[in-house]
């Protein structure tokens, strides 16, 4: 009698037939949520009505004309202060994002040229790097640190992400495309690799943006749950993370500016799923699976 059967992963796709065509409206809505977060990082010394650095009134002022969400213990205008702190969640995720794919990119073409033992090694190391959660190797670089700083933090999540990266494109949709562009891409060039490179990206533009979603997401609540316990971006510098502990008792008096940190990352992190669910079923590619999961899945099925 068997207890555990194994079945493939396409398995447990949904079927075609049964998936609803996506909602342009919800994704006008996610792309103008995503638009306003990056508007306001970009543009956070104008937005910003203070120094998020600098004490302006007495501490604990009461919103007001003036400041329209008081100001914390130690007198600085709190807008101001999750204005940059918005500015450097968006910042820390973004540079992981774009790092994290151009390195799993770079490893995964590297290894479909160089082949052999060479990529088995690297399999090897992208799955040991991949292991152990973005969370984790967090926690452990904000305690190697004596100060954690957003280089820390860009290292620490980039680590596991690349790895997963990595996996992802070595993924039979990938794996073919990459040997497509491999082909096509065969002169004795010493360029050969950018070739590649270029090839893939122009194919796989929609699954590598879908990537760079997923990732973007996953380093905001990463960095947000370091802040969160300390090991985030340090003062004096701005954190959503941090605002809500510094902030908290705050709410036993009727204040509820504490909470805001929350609906500024919450809305963010849904649109850009959303918008990562609306490309993809526009561009008829199977919908990504969890990065969290989809390289565990994909190695007992390889």
């Amino acid at each position: 009698m068997h207890f555990f059967v194994e079945k493939p992963v396409s398995a447990f796709a949904p079927n075609p037939s049964s998936i609803k065509r996506p909602s342009r409206f919800g994704a006008i809505i996610g792309l103008f949520i995503l638009s306003c977060a990056l508007f306001v990082s970009a543009f956070a010394p104008i937005v910003a009505p203070f120094d998020p650095n600098v004490g302006v009134a007495p501490a604990f002022s009461s919103a007001d004309e003036k400041f329209l969400l008081g100001t914390d213990k130690l007198g600085r205008d709190n807008l101001s202060r999750l204005t940059y702190g918005l500015r450097n969640l968006v910042w820390i995720a973004s540079a992981t994002a774009l790092l994290s794919i151009t390195i799993g990119l770079f490893a995964s073409v590297t290894a479909m040229l160089l082949g052999g033992w060479a990529k088995n090694a690297l399999f090897v190391l992208a799955h040991a790097f991949s292991t152990l959660p973005a969370l984790f190797w967090g926690l452990f670089f904000g305690a190697l640190w004596y100060t954690p700083s957003s280089l820390s933090l860009i290292l620490a999540m980039t680590i596991p992400f690349s790895g997963r990266v990595f996996r992802f494109c070595s993924s039979e949709t990938m794996a073919t495309a990459l040997e497509s562009a491999h082909t096509a891409s065969k002169s004795g060039s010493v360029l050969l690799w950018f070739r590649v490179t270029g090839k893939v990206m122009r194919r796989e533009r929609a699954f590598l943006a879908a990537m760079v979603g997923i990732i973007f997401n996953a380093a905001i609540l990463v960095d947000f749950t370091l802040s969160f316990l300390g090991l985030g971006i340090q003062p004096p510098h701005a954190s959503l993370g941090r605002f809500f502990p510094e902030n908290v008792h705050l709410i036993t008096f009727g204040d509820l500016s504490p909470v805001v940190p929350f609906v500024i990352v919450i809305p963010l992190v849904l649109s850009v799923f959303i918008l990562i669910d609306y490309v993809l079923r526009r561009t008829g590619r199977k919908l990504v699976p969890s990065i969290r999961t989809h390289g565990p899945v994909w190695d007992l099925q390889r």
